[in-house]
Formats: structure tokens, sequence, C-alpha cells
């Protein structure tokens, strides 16, 4: 169905280019979470504009899940270019999380959860992107080691070597910043 609406679209079908970008649209925000959840929706809308001003050589593309994954985290990427790749973090103060935080330790525990997950986005982005897309992927996304390896473009074994030793260097990171983590 979707190669049906890619050759369509590819002819000029609007119709066919408008499904074909609704039948994407979920896995294209997953994609975009994983480099920039802050700004996913504004991302994808990127890819949908690039999509339709692309759509005649929508016919030349062999896995358009592969090739809009690249997409996606290519504009991500210039996202955070933009910014600088300034990573805030924000402490909410809402009334909700007020009344559930119902002592000092619920509130220490909070804190020590926000800075060990600041720790773990600190170490992904000291990674190479070939190590630390696979782990996005796999672990954040759920995604069973076959997809990642066809969305990237990598064999199975690649992919598996590669989300072992991401694995690997990141415990490794965030023992030298004084974190034990069980599992990334």
């Amino acid at each position: 169905m979707t190669d049906d609406f890619l050759r369509l679209a590819a002819k000029g079908d609007t119709v066919a280019l408008g499904e074909l970008i609704e039948s994407k649209r979920a896995q294209m925000l997953s994609a975009a979470r994983l480099f920039c959840p802050e700004s996913a929706e504004d991302i994808v809308q990127i890819v949908c504009e690039i999509l339709v001003r692309r759509r005649e050589k929508l016919a030349e593309v062999e896995n358009l899940d592969r090739w809009l994954f690249c997409v996606v985290k290519n504009c991500a990427l210039n996202e955070l270019r933009k910014r600088g790749a300034r990573e805030t973090v924000s402490y909410d103060a809402s009334p909700a999380l007020a009344s559930s935080l119902s002592s000092e330790d619920d509130l220490l525990a909070l804190l020590i959860r926000r800075e060990e997950e600041n720790a773990l986005r600190q170490s992904l982005n000291e990674l190479p992107p070939p190590l630390s897309e696979p782990l996005l992927l796999y672990y954040d996304q759920g995604l069973p080691l076959k997809k990642v390896a066809a969305l990237l473009g990598i064999s199975y074994e690649t992919a598996k070597w590669r989300v072992h030793t991401g694995r690997r260097l990141l415990k490794k990171s965030l023992c030298e910043k004084g974190i034990e983590r069980s599992s990334p």
C-alpha cells in the first residue's frame, strides 16, 4: 500500500502524498522525539514540507522508513544546532507535583532521579551517533534489533554489536560520573 502511495505521490498525486504523510506521521514523530522531544512536532512539520517539495524524487527511494528516519534525524540535528544544543532542565513546580511530594525524601528522590537522567542524557550525547542511535531506538523506542538494523541500514549483527558496545560505554561513562545504573 505504501509503495502505491509513494509511486502516485512521486507522479504528483497530492491525495496519495497526503495519505502517505498521514500513514507515516506517528513513525516520524516517534523518531523526532528521540533527538529533540520538545520540538518533535515542529520537526515533523519540516519533514512534511520536505516531502511535499521533493515529492518527484520519492520514486527513487528504496526504503521509505529508513529514508524518513534519516530526514527526521537531520532535521532534528539542525534544530539542535540552531539552538546551540543547549539542554535545559525544567523543574516543574506545578501544584500536582507539589502535592505528590509528601516529604523531603520524595523531593530528594525526584532531584536525584532528574540528576541521573541529566547524566544519562549527557553520556548519550557524548557517544558517537553510530552507537547512540541504535541505543535510543532499541531502549527508548522499544524497537526490536531487526527493525533498528533496517532503519539504520545496517546488518542485524552490526546493530546487536552497536547496542552492546554503546551500552558498555554508556555504563562506563555513568560510573565515571558517579552514577551506578543496572540498565540504560
